[in-house]
Formats: structure tokens, C-alpha cells, sequence
């Protein structure tokens, strides 16, 4: 009954052209065969399973099917087939360690690569921050040094209108002051004219 419903499912998927669940479905019925020594089944469905699983190139797929091959020729007392089938599962399974080994140590590669560059780009963000805030600072002090001279140019210039207001000022009331005084000078004058023209005229009297 497990073996129909298996092949059932072995006919889905090579309907389907689904090598992956195709190799586990043979995989199972290797199994299946083998515990209830089948053997000619179990020949039959691993060797299938090892034909497919070349064909979609699947490392663990093979090593399984090369194992149920060994497990086949052990027990027709075939040994010889038996040893050379598990050799090959054997080398197969370190390759696929090592091949593991060497992906994961290239993950780890490209992991600490990741970090450093992600390290690198923060560090120069930071730089860049950091150049910025100094032009930023840079660019302040221009503003206000230009600033303060803007207002010390205006200052300047009020001061100067003031003090050239107050030359001119003074320069008016100079001019004045020497006008009354020269008024008065005239007016003592008069005074002192009529004062001799009167006596004059007295003595005459």
C-alpha cells in the first residue's frame, strides 16, 4: 500500500518535471525496499535515484543513492561492488564538507569584507560629518565677521556725519560770535564818536 501510494507521487512529479521531490520519492522507496528486502525493487528505485539525482546535479542526492547502491550489493553478498560504492559515497560526503567548509568560510570572507566596508563607510560619513560641521563653522564665522563689519562701516560712517555736523556747527557759531563782536566793536565805535562830537559842541557853547 506505501509502495502505490509512493509511486503515485513518483508519477506527480515526473509529470510535473520536478527532479527534487522526484529524488526524495526514490530515496523512500529504496528505503521502503530495503526493509522489506526487495531487492530487486530496491536495486531498481536506487539506481533510478542516482541517475536523477545527476541529472538535476544534486552532491547530496547522489551520496544517498550511492549509499542504498552499497546497501543493495551487502546484501546479495556482493562486497566488492559494495566497498566501491561506499568509497565512493565516503569521497562524495567530504566533498560536499569541504565544498560546506569552504562556502562557509567564504560567507565568513564576505561577512567580515561586509563589516569592514560598512566600518569604512560609516568612518567616512563621520569624516564627512565632521568636514561639514567645520565648513558650516567656517561659513558662520565669514557671516559674522562680515556682519560686524557692516556695522562697524555704518558706525563709522555716522560717526564721521556727526563729527562734520559738529565742524560745520562750530564753524557757524565761530562765524557768528565774530559777527557780534565786530557788531559790538562798530557799536562802541559810534558811541565813542558821539561822545567827542558832543563835547565838541559843548566847548564850542
Amino acid at each position: 500500500e506505501a509502495e502505490k501510494e509512493f509511486l503515485t507521487a513518483l508519477q506527480y512529479a515526473k509529470a510535473s518535471k520536478h527532479g527534487i521531490l522526484e529524488t526524495t520519492i526514490l530515496n523512500d522507496l529504496s528505503l521502503l525496499m530495503q526493509q522489506q528486502n526487495k531487492l530487486a525493487a530496491f536495486q531498481k528505485y536506487a539506481l533510478e535515484h542516482y541517475q536523477v539525482a545527476g541529472k538535476i546535479k544534486s552532491a547530496k542526492e547522489t551520496e544517498k543513492a550511492l549509499w542504498h547502491l552499497s546497501n543493495y550489493y551487502a546484501a546479495i553478498a556482493d562486497f566488492s561492488n559494495a566497498y566501491r560504492f561506499q568509497a565512493r559515497a565516503i569521497t562524495l560526503k567530504d566533498s560536499i564538507a569541504a565544498a560546506g567548509h569552504a562556502k562557509s568560510m567564504n560567507l565568513l570572507e564576505i561577512r567580515c569584507r561586509s563589516e569592514k566596508r560598512q566600518k569604512e563607510i560609516l568612518q567616512l560619513k563621520h569624516e564627512t560629518g565632521m568636514q561639514q560641521i567645520k565648513l558650516e563653522k567656517k561659513a558662520a564665522l565669514v557671516y559674522f565677521l562680515a556682519a560686524l563689519l557692516a556695522g562697524l562701516t555704518v558706525i563709522i560712517f555716522l560717526a564721521s556725519g556727526i563729527y562734520r555736523n559738529k565742524q560745520k556747527l562750530a564753524a557757524q557759531q565761530h562765524q557768528l560770535q565774530q559777527q557780534q563782536i565786530e557788531h559790538l566793536e562798530k557799536q562802541k565805535r559810534l558811541l565813542v564818536a558821539n561822545a567827542m562830537i558832543e563835547t565838541q559842541e559843548e566847548e564850542r557853547n
